[in-house]
C-alpha cells in the first residue's frame, strides 16, 4: 500500500531532477522506486549518521553532551584552546561561534588545505562568536564531532559507524570518503541507497529499527528538542531540521538528498540534482496538508 504523499511524490519526478531512487516506509512495508538503480553520496545526511554515533557514545555514559571540547582534545591537540567553552552539544547545533562555513569537501579544493589533519585546520580558525546564539552551518563541525568519536571510541568514525549502525540496520552496499589521514569526514561522503537512507530516518522517530534499540529515545528527543532558530520557518537540532509551519523533522544534503519524518511513514530519495528541479519535490515532502493526491 502506498501513502498519498508517495503517490504525488513520484508523479511529480521528472528526468530532469536526476532522481536516482526513492523509498517510502509505510505501514511497516517499503516501496522502492527505482529511476536509477544505483546509490549516491548522500552529502549532508552524513551528518544524521555521525549525530546518531555521538548518540551511541551518549547512552554508553562514555562522553556527555556538556563535555567542553578542549578537555577532550588537549592532551594531543594544545591549539583546541581555541574552542574552550564549547561543548559537543554546542557542536551538535551548529552553534559553535565560528564565522563562516568550512571544510567543505565537495565545494572546496582539497588541494588548498594546508594540512592533512583538517582538526589542526579547525583549532587554527578558532572562534569568532562568544555567544552561542548565531547558528553557522559547517562541515567543520560535523568533521569535529567524528574526531570526537574515534577520541572516545578508539574506533575510526567509519568503523564505528559499520559496527553500531549499518550491521544491525543491515546495510552491505556503501563507500566512505576519507580525510588524509583515514578519518570519514564527518558531515560529508556516505554512499547509500535510498532503502538504506530510509533505515537512518526510522531511528530518528524513536531510537530502534524494527524493534531493535539503536540509540536512545532519550538522545533522539533531545536531537528534535534542542533546537536553534535557522530563519521564520527552519529550525535546526542534533542534525535534524525542523519546518516550524509542517511541523515536519527531515535531513537533507546537497544535489536533493533527502528524509523526511511523517507521522506514520519515512520517504527518502537520493539524486544528482544539478538543476534546482528538486525544490518540488521538497515542497511536497514538507506538505503537512497533500490530501486525495493533491496540493
Amino acid at each position: 500500500m502506498e501513502s498519498t504523499k508517495f503517490k504525488l511524490l513520484i508523479n511529480s519526478i521528472t528526468k530532469e531532477m536526476n532522481v536516482y531512487n526513492v523509498c517510502d516506509f509505510y505501514n511497516n512495508h517499503y516501496n522502492i522506486v527505482n529511476f536509477i538503480n544505483k546509490k549516491s553520496n548522500i552529502y549532508s545526511l552524513s551528518k544524521n549518521v555521525t549525530s546518531l554515533c555521538i548518540g551511541i557514545l551518549f547512552d554508553k555514559k562514555l562522553l556527555s553532551l556538556q563535555d567542553d571540547i578542549y578537555d577532550i582534545f588537549k592532551d594531543e591537540y594544545p591549539t583546541s584552546i581555541s574552542y574552550k567553552g564549547v561543548t559537543i552539544e554546542d557542536v551538535l547545533k551548529q552553534v559553535t561561534g565560528i564565522k563562516e562555513g568550512f571544510l567543505d569537501i565537495d565545494v572546496e579544493d582539497k588541494n588548498s588545505f594546508d594540512e592533512d589533519d583538517y582538526l589542526k585546520i579547525i583549532f587554527k580558525k578558532g572562534l569568532f562568536y562568544h555567544d552561542k546564539n548565531h547558528f553557522v552551518y559547517s562541515d567543520s563541525n560535523y568533521y569535529l564531532l567524528g574526531r570526537i568519536v574515534k577520541k572516545v571510541s578508539g574506533l575510526f568514525l567509519q568503523d564505528f559507524i559499520v559496527k553500531y549502525i549499518f550491521t544491525p540496520l543491515e546495510i552491505i552496499d556503501y563507500e566512505f570518503v576519507l580525510d588524509p589521514i583515514n578519518n570519514q569526514m564527518g558531515a560529508t561522503g556516505i554512499f547509500l541507497h535510498s532503502y538504506d537512507v530510509n533505515k537512518i530516518g526510522q531511528i530518528f522517530i524513536d531510537g530502534t529499527f524494527f524493534n531493535q534499540r539503536i540509540v536512545s529515545s532519550e538522545y533522539i528527543n533531545l536531537s528534535k528538542s534542542k533546537l536553534v532558530k535557522v530563519d521564520e520557518k527552519i529550525k535546526y537540532g542534533f542534525s535534524l531540521w525542523f519546518n516550524d509551519e509542517s511541523k515536519i523533522y527531515y535531513g537533507c544534503g546537497m544535489l536533493g538528498q533527502m528524509f523526511v519524518l511523517l507521522d506514520e511513514e519515512v520517504i527518502s530519495l537520493i539524486s544528482e540534482d544539478k538543476n534546482n528541479k528538486i525544490e518540488l519535490l521538497k515542497d511536497i515532502l514538507l506538505r503537512k496538508d497533500v490530501q486525495n493526491g493533491n496540493l
